[in-house]
């Protein structure tokens, strides 16, 4: 079946009076739907005497663009830039950029609100990440998620984290999904969940992606 990609462009302009960052290098990213906010932002901060810096990731189509499994378009200016400025609603890709950069991530919210992403929710997640990596170590089942989603299934590699779980005396059970229901979880007997799919899923409890196990299946 071929799968048909349509843009969704966001037709509300941001408002930009509180658009006031303290750091002179700024990295500019987005998700596509703001994209074409991007210029009239880039020429408010250089009017306040601000350095922009862009980038093109690595599955990405324009500079700029963040995907939920690229943020490389950021991570390409960590030593170029003070900070990054995120224009687009939602934790996610700004959590990855604080994670992964260690640099203060500004949110532009789409009321034109400024927030700079609190330390604490990235702290947050990392304990939490730790108490999900302690319960999978201990963990007598584990379950592994699978998306059949075009673009997001990996069952070859799941069948390998199956088979690597199991000869170190763990059950493994493989869940295929279109649409994943977060409350259908609770009807199994599997406290912790391994994640083939949107990366995304590593923000709720219980849940860690391939690479948070890899130094686990590799020793």
């Amino acid at each position: 079946m071929k799968a048909i990609y349509i843009e969704a462009r966001s037709k509300t302009e941001i408002p930009l009076k509180e658009l006031k960052i303290r750091e002179k290098k700024i990295g500019l990213v987005s998700t596509i739907q703001h994209l074409s906010q991007l210029k009239r932002i880039q020429e408010y901060l250089e009017k306040q005497g601000k350095k922009v810096f862009v980038s093109k990731g690595t599955l990405t189509k324009y500079p700029c663009q963040v995907l939920g499994c690229d943020v490389s378009a950021g991570l390409n200016l960590s030593g170029k830039v003070d900070a990054f400025l995120y224009i687009g609603s939602g934790d996610f890709h700004p959590l990855n950029l604080v994670l992964k950069t260690e640099k203060p991530v500004y949110l532009l919210h789409l009321d034109g609100i400024l927030e700079l992403f609190p330390k604490e929710k990235a702290e947050k997640f990392l304990k939490q990440k730790k108490v999900a990596y302690l319960h999978f170590l201990h963990a007598d089942k584990v379950g592994i998620i699978v998306s059949t989603k075009t673009g997001q299934e990996k069952l070859a590699s799941a069948l390998l984290v199956k088979k690597a779980l199991e000869k170190k005396g763990k059950q493994a059970f493989i869940f295929l999904c279109d649409t994943l229901a977060l409350d259908e979880l609770e009807n199994y007997d599997c406290k912790v969940w391994i994640n083939t799919a949107c990366p995304g899923l590593a923000l709720e409890k219980g849940f860690l992606n391939i690479s948070d196990i890899s130094d686990y299946l590799h020793s």
